[in-house]
């Protein structure tokens, strides 16, 4: 009798885990484990491969392009720092030469004063 509650666990946990199994197999078939062969894939048309391989140069290209934009956008950033850096740097020569802004009193004055 303390058999068969254990067999009966056993082919629930089986069966459970079969289900689980198909059901990662058939929303990922590109998958392949270790212990399975892997599946037979049609094979594709000369016009498929050919169409592929174009697809692949475009995107290639694109990147490049991409990267030598970026690279001219970075070139043009550094030069925008630059330029805004010496222009800081020359207003502050020139207010130094005509002469510092008087200083506010930083110091606020006693409403109540001492008596």
């Amino acid at each position: 009798m303390s058999m068969i509650p254990w067999l009966r666990s056993l082919c629930h946990l089986v069966m459970a885990l079969l289900l689980l199994f198909n059901c990662h197999c058939i929303s990922k078939p590109q998958i392949v484990t270790k212990n399975l062969k892997p599946l037979i894939l049609p094979k594709p048309k000369k016009i498929e491969t050919q169409r592929f391989i174009q697809i692949l140069k475009s995107e290639a290209e694109i990147k490049k392009k991409l990267k030598v934009q970026r690279i001219y956008k970075k070139k043009n950033q550094e030069t925008q720092k630059l330029t805004k850096y010496y222009f800081l740097e020359g207003r502050k020569k020139e207010s130094k030469e005509l002469g510092d802004r008087p200083t506010r009193n930083l110091q606020k004055p006693n409403k109540n004063p001492p008596k």
